[in-house]
């Protein structure tokens, strides 16, 4: 069922909220109207399915900017659909639990989630959630609106942003649209990520991670910075599951030797991200 948008964007940042799209998949209707109605009041269009095969067919036409997903699903475990969705579409996801079970979030950000909000919820911190979830998403055909180091900076870093990093001055190369480590090159308006030219298939978590690094090789972000990198600023309790991500992440780098710059980990304090070797 699609619920129509009940608001009229009045500016410019309205109009943009307005072009963005949530898939909410929740089979409670309580539940599921009360969150339709609150997005839809903050501008967003939103469209809502009870099951996960529904999920699973929606997302292909759909390709939304973000999905709330629930874990416990009539058809599907939530936390398995979380990766076969991610796998259809790479949009952000915060699951919605109803359990009070701490593995249960460790497990949503493991599987490649975005965040996690536990039932019962504050609609406040809901809209907040959503707010600071998509900022940090690159959107589809262009760069995202915020930093992968902090909301008051563009999404993906440029020159100004990272001085140390200009032409000629370091390991990295930066453009308006890619970042280059190595053979390691991001681009940030096509959302891959290549090593020698070969992609890399990251979920939206592990590419924020490693344009966090990338972004400034060389120096040691703590676990709380990362932490803040991919879940923000209330979620630094996560920041040992950052430790999680970045096995992930060097995983899906280790088949490309040393092409690929290592994640290197600072004993007692976090990681960076090393030189090339030459």
């Amino acid at each position: 069922m699609i619920y129509p948008d009940l608001t009229r964007t009045r500016n410019d940042e309205q109009a943009q909220v307005s072009q963005q799209t949530i898939l909410l998949v929740d089979d409670d209707p309580s539940i599921s109207g009360l969150v339709a109605q609150i997005l839809q009041e903050e501008g967003y269009t939103v469209q809502a399915v009870t099951t996960g095969a529904d999920a699973e067919g929606t997302i292909d036409r759909l390709r939304p900017d973000l999905v709330i997903l629930d874990i416990l699903l009539p058809d599907a475990d939530g936390l398995m659909l979380c990766s076969r969705l991610l796998a259809r579409w790479p949009a952000p996801i915060i699951m919605l639990s109803g359990s009070a079970r701490e593995s249960d979030r460790i497990l949503s950000l493991r599987l490649g989630a975005d965040d996690f909000i536990a039932k019962p919820f504050d609609t406040l911190e809901l809209v907040a959630r959503v707010q600071a979830v998509l900022r940090r998403a690159p959107r589809e055909g262009g760069a995202p609106s915020a930093s992968p180091l902090a909301t008051a900076r563009p999404a993906w870093p440029s020159r100004a942003d990272y001085p140390s990093m200009a032409a000629g001055s370091g390991a990295g190369k930066l453009s308006a649209e890619t970042l280059h480590i190595g053979e390691l090159m991001i681009d940030s308006r096509r959302r891959t990520v290549t090593v020698a030219g070969q992609p890399v298939h990251l979920t939206p978590t592990e590419n924020r991670l490693l344009t966090a690094l990338a972004a400034e090789p060389e120096r040691v972000f703590s676990r709380d910075e990362l932490a803040g990198v991919l879940w923000g600023y209330d979620s630094l309790g996560e920041s040992r599951a950052v430790d999680v991500h970045i096995r992930r992440l060097r995983a899906k780098l280790e088949p490309f030797g040393e092409t690929a710059p290592p994640i290197i980990t600072v004993r007692g304090f976090g990681y960076k991200l090393g030189e090339v070797p030459e």
